[in-house]
């Protein structure tokens, strides 16, 4: 075991389970004796604390920590402010007291919750009988229909005020935009104006531009009618998965065809040049002609006058 003035130089966490050296050691064989030391200590405290017997077996309860260790987190930051509670701060308004969660019903005799499901009181659109008044027998309205068109708008008024909070409460987390990063249009149409040739332009590029080219797409009230023919653009076509018997080996032959077939070459020096071909193919005799006319002479013709001059 350690010699009792050791303890003096050594720091127990047994929360932990650390023990740290407080004297540096200098060389090797001291830090060998330093862990050896604060590791004799370590376990000497916890066979110290007191054990209690359980179904599993002995079982010790480790004391409280004595050591500050760094967080693995970041502090949260403090929520932000909704647009109320910024507006009640500036004009001074208390905030309101928290009301409880649960009230008591005196209809139904039992504590209920104060809002949602289940409420006091209940929905007004499920009660069995509700007072119409004169003007709404009159003009047919319905009190239960009322009621739920009333209840939507404020479910539906609340849910867009939790998307403003949450917009805004990321665009402040986010930060400004630093500076030098381009935002909102390209630098080539800052200034500029499309004018409505351009605006008529991309419109008719958007109108295409999704896989069917717009065969598809509901027309919007005021769109126009979307370009046909050449403008439209040409739909890519793929090969079917499952194909007929003997197509893949057709596909296969033809491509190996062309690969062997004869291909046109550039006269080398005081050979004669040869006759353009189509798709540098050599040409055939039998049924090649060469272009008459002006076809075949108005290039030299051209050559000609530019000489002449």
């Amino acid at each position: 075991m350690a010699e009792p003035d050791i303890e003096e130089h050594v720091s127990l966490d047994l929360h932990h389970l650390s023990a740290t050296y407080k004297v540096p050691a200098e060389t090797g064989e001291a830090l060998t004796a330093q862990a050896r030391d604060a590791t004799q200590l370590l376990v000497a405290g916890l066979f110290a604390l007191p054990v209690e017997k359980t179904n599993e077996g002995p079982v010790i309860t480790l004391p409280a920590a004595t050591t500050a260790l760094p967080r693995e987190k970041p502090v949260p930051q403090p929520r932000a402010e909704t647009k109320w509670e910024k507006f009640a701060k500036e004009k001074g308004i208390a905030p309101k007291k928290k009301r409880s969660r649960m009230a008591w019903d005196e209809e139904r005799e039992k504590w209920a919750p104060a809002w949602g499901y289940d409420k006091v009181g209940g929905d007004e659109a499920d009660a069995p009988i509700i007072e119409v008044s004169e003007r709404d027998a009159a003009e047919g309205v319905d009190p239960r229909e009322e009621a739920r068109a009333e209840k939507k708008a404020r479910v539906a008024k609340n849910a867009a005020q939790r998307d403003a909070n949450d917009a805004r409460a990321r665009k402040k987390k986010r930060g400004p935009e630093p500076e030098g990063v381009p935002s909102g249009l390209p630098v080539d149409l800052q200034g500029k104006k499309k004018g409505k040739a351009g605006v008529k332009g991309a419109l008719e590029r958007a109108q295409v531009a999704t896989a069917s080219l717009g065969q598809f797409d509901a027309v919007v009230a005021g769109e126009g009618k979307r370009p046909s023919g050449p403008a439209r653009g040409r739909k890519r076509q793929f090969l079917s998965v499952a194909s007929a018997r003997g197509s893949d080996a057709a596909r296969a032959s033809a491509i190996l065809q062309d690969l062997e077939r004869p291909r046109a070459k550039r006269p080398g020096k005081g050979e004669a040049e040869r006759m353009d071909t189509h798709d540098g193919e050599l040409p055939n005799e039998s049924g090649f002609k060469r272009k008459k006319g002006k076809a075949a002479a108005g290039k030299s013709k051209k050559i000609t006058k530019k000489r002449g001059m």
